[in-house]
């Protein structure tokens, strides 16, 4: 099959494929591909969604062709610079459907028909020989039923005979055989009677007697020792063959062509990536769930940590044993609780783990820790002062052994997390197109709600209930790297770092020497930024 030419993109298309830019994330290289064969698309598609602009490019190629001729190099257009974000690949199909007629035997014990149909499926699966493939039916009026094969059986048949009026009682006078319903019966005994009698000189003498006869014989009968049963299922048969395959490459753009340093020295920054898990997590919630408002705590397991810490405070609890002591172990421990069940109450109610119905629990379940934690907040006395001062995160109290351990957490959780970069790439573009292009959603939501949950429960357990580091900080990231998730998810740890420094900074000098928890500036901070985001937002769906 010859590529379709698109002529109103070919010379735009030819520019970009004579660019040297190496790419960032490229799923076919074109490293090596002469710019002479480099295939056009037949279509070109734009998009734009929350400041992120999209480009598709449609190439039809035949099943035969080799799909590195596709241009995958950064391109600018418009003044702004294009990156790989995924190639997706749909094969064409043609349908080939005919009718087709399976004959089903098996043997049975009976000819009784509703003992036979309760052995007949009414549906079967089939596929042929030459490759079709489907579901028939099966046709009750083509059940034949007929004798696998016979046997004999004999069985001895009596009769009785009663014979009057004979002049004697002579066995002679009574037949020998008789006829009983087609088979002839010997004579085997007989009685006598009398039936009238002459009075003579005093003495009663017989004149006639009756005979009652027996007759024996045998009879022999055929019956079937098993039954066939043949039965046709009719419907269609489909065979799917693929010609035609189309490739479309996504391309991303925030409008901005700024790329990080890259170095092969050790960076100081590494030291701040422990401090931006939140950022992450919210980063990787966004993605996974489509939904710009979504951070790190849509699944209640902050405030499920929050609610573990202020039961520890109220009631006293200190493990000296345990390296977080009473009020973080109890944290950690009530946020795996949370996730636990969230994820319970969502596979009993949707197997699927859909998006819309996580994010629901998420909001439920989180009020509903929220009214609990309120109602702890009510009745705790004078701990209330750490209570709330906990809930509104601070970092007064943090060690170097919380710090090791929070990067012990991020090392395995986040590790994890930066591997589904190309998984939540796909998911950001929808479900559907994820599954089309081989990710496991389901594995991927699990896996991305249970490290995010971990770390987001080892974050508060350190510094409390920290909020919109992880709602704003990847806004902001997308429009300094883009939204391809392989920049996306390691710049949030950095930008995250430097945005709670900032904030704790901030805590600790405006009023000193008293310290304002770090929450309580994060959020301010943070919802302005958010406002201003969402105003740019606007200006530019509006221009």
């Amino acid at each position: 099959m010859t590529l379709t030419l698109c002529s109103t993109s070919g010379a735009v298309l030819a520019t970009e494929s004579e660019q040297d830019a190496d790419p960032a994330s490229a799923l076919i290289s074109a490293a090596d591909m002469p710019p002479s064969v480099s295939a056009y698309p037949a279509e070109v598609r734009t998009s734009e969604e929350n400041g992120v602009y999209h480009l598709e490019k449609v190439y039809y190629l035949t099943a035969k062709d080799d799909p590195s001729t596709i241009p995958t190099a950064d391109f600018e257009r418009e003044g702004r610079t294009y990156t790989l974000l995924d190639m997706l690949k749909n094969d064409q199909t043609e349908t080939d459907t005919r009718e087709h007629i399976e004959v089903v035997t098996l043997d049975s014990k009976t000819k009784d028909m509703a003992e036979i149909l309760k052995m007949l499926e009414p549906k079967l699966e089939v596929k042929t020989e030459d490759g079709y493939e489907g579901i028939l039916s099966l046709d009750h009026t083509t059940i034949q039923v007929e004798a696998a094969g016979y046997s004999t059986s004999s069985r001895t048949v009596t009769a009785e005979r009663t014979y009057p009026n004979l002049s004697d009682a002579d066995v002679s006078l009574v037949p020998k055989s008789v006829n009983e319903n087609g088979r002839t019966l010997t004579l085997a005994d007989v009685s006598w009677q009398e039936a009238a009698v002459d009075p003579t000189d005093g003495y009663d003498i017989p004149i006639r007697y009756t005979a009652v006869a027996s007759y024996t014989g045998t009879a022999t009968s055929k019956y079937a020792t098993g039954y066939t049963v043949t039965a046709d299922y009719k419907g269609d048969v489909t065979r799917t063959s693929c010609d035609t395959v189309i490739y479309t490459a996504i391309f991303s753009s925030t409008g901005r062509a700024e790329v990080l340093p890259k170095t092969g020295s050790f960076n100081w920054m590494w030291v701040l990536a422990p401090l931006g898990v939140l950022a992450l997590g919210g980063c990787a919630m966004q993605g996974l769930l489509r939904n710009p408002l979504a951070d790190g705590s849509t699944l209640g397991v902050s405030s499920g940590a929050s609610l573990g810490a202020a039961l520890a405070i109220l009631n006293g609890v200190s493990i000296p044993f345990l390296p977080f002591g009473g009020t973080a172990g109890a944290a950690m421990l009530s946020a795996f609780l949370s996730l636990v069940v969230l994820l319970a109450l969502a596979f009993a109610l949707d197997h699927s783990l859909a998006t819309n119905t996580l994010i629901l629990l998420g909001v439920v379940f989180s009020m509903f820790v929220s009214a609990l934690l309120s109602l702890l907040i009510t009745f705790s006395g004078d701990k209330l002062r750490a209570i709330t001062f906990w809930t509104m995160g601070n970092l007064s109290s943090a060690s170097y052994q919380n710090a090791l351990t929070l990067l012990a957490t991020l090392l395995l959780c986040g590790g994890i997390i930066l591997t589904q970069a190309r998984a939540l790439n796909a998911m950001s573009m929808g479900e559907e197109y994820a599954l089309h292009v081989g990710v496991s959603v389901r594995r991927v939501k699990l896996t991305v709600m249970i490290c995010v949950s971990a770390m987001i429960g080892m974050s508060v357990s350190v510094g409390g209930g920290i909020g919109f580091v992880g709602l704003v900080t990847p806004h902001m990231i997308r429009l300094i790297v883009g939204a391809n998730h392989r920049r996306t998810l390691p710049a949030c740890l950095y930008g995250g770092a430097i945005f709670l420094l900032l904030a704790d900074l901030i805590s600790r000098t405006i009023l000193a020497p008293a310290v304002l928890p770090v929450g309580v500036v994060t959020s301010i901070i943070g919802a302005a930024a958010f406002l201003v985001i969402f105003l740019r937002t606007k200006r530019r769906e509006r221009a």
